[in-house]
């Protein structure tokens, strides 16, 4: 039907061109009920996403008809449209931890080593019956990650002991300034002691599978590692509740290796990499745990969480220290 004015005699009148249906061709609506509002606007956009036939005419009013074969299939869709409308979802939002604070602790072992690494000539004196360097550089030779070392004398506890060294302030500084944003953007929706599981443990992991991979000897130190599975397990954890969500700790994660990459050849992008897929897969798999026992998030065993994140790091050391 098509619509247009016209003057008679100095008088407007206006004119319709109605064009005939095809046959068994039904309207969308009871003829009661007029089709106004937004559902003039909206209707037609559904059923050409469902790829329906119809057509919007007026007899006199606005009236939506489609064939008779599937109008109760567009009945039923548009029932659902309006349906959504008048009570959008809810997105799911995963409510924040309490005591996400607790992760800061995390810097703890990180400054406690460079501090025993700082004053590695007294030790010695002060604990005899210990085998400790008496150097910093023996510390470092003794428990950075050196991979041949690794895959000759089975020295896996390397793995851990390399996360807590660094190399100076600097570097334990940047380290421990972006370990406390993301470990406490991770406590809020794993709790703290869960959050610094991921991030230590999963940080230890990558380490490790990276030794098979190496193609040469190679020796790394620092907490970056670990720093970047926490962005990983960010971003896999929130994956399972908002996917939109899980982009931001990705792209920060993106964002810190291109930074890092003003800092030279030194720089361990593999180590950096693996930290980042290994965390985002123990995130994913930490939100489906959780999700099956929500029970988890409870102050009791995040405590159980927390004593198992800091369990990790004298053990590696010890276990170096007694090695033969």
């Amino acid at each position: 039907m098509v619509s247009f004015s016209i003057t008679i005699n100095g008088r407007p009148w206006r004119a319709r061109l109605v064009r005939s249906l095809p046959r068994y061709w039904v309207p969308l609506h009871p003829p009661g009920r007029v089709l106004a509002g937004r559902r003039l606007f909206t209707w037609p956009y559904v059923l050409q996403a469902l790829r329906l036939p119809y057509r919007l005419c007026r007899f006199p009013e606005p009236v939506l008809v489609v064939p008779a074969l599937v109008a109760r299939l567009a009945a039923t869709n548009l029932a659902e449209f309006d349906e959504e409308e008048a009570h959008p979802p809810v997105p799911v939002r995963h409510p924040e931890q309490p005591h996400a604070w607790l992760t800061c602790l995390v810097i703890l072992p990180l400054v406690l080593v460079h501090a025993l690494t700082g004053m590695a000539a007294s030790l010695p004196g002060l604990l005899p019956d210990l085998p400790l360097p008496a150097t910093r550089q023996a510390w470092l030779d003794l428990y950075s990650l050196d991979c041949v070392r690794v895959l000759l004398f089975g020295e896996w506890s390397r793995c851990i002991t390399a996360l807590f060294l660094h190399q100076d302030a600097g570097h334990l500084a940047a380290n421990a300034a972006f370990s406390l944003l993301f470990c406490r953007l991770l406590g809020n929706r794993t709790g703290f002691g869960l959050a610094l599981v991921l991030t230590i443990w999963t940080g230890a992991l990558a380490n490790a599978v990276t030794i098979p991979l190496r193609e040469g000897p190679v020796t790394s130190l620092g907490f970056s590692t670990a720093l970047f599975a926490a962005i990983g397990s960010l971003s896999g954890f929130a994956s399972h509740f908002s996917r939109p969500q899980a982009f931001l700790p990705l792209a920060c994660g993106a964002g810190l290796l291109a930074l890092l990459g003003s800092s030279g050849e030194n720089t361990d992008y593999m180590a950096h990499v693996a930290g980042l897929l290994y965390g985002m897969l123990t995130g994913w798999a930490a939100a489906l745990l959780t999700a099956r026992h929500p029970q988890l998030f409870r102050p009791f065993w995040q405590t159980c969480f927390l004593a198992a994140a800091f369990l990790l790091p004298p053990a590696g050391f010890v276990l170096r220290l007694l090695a033969p």
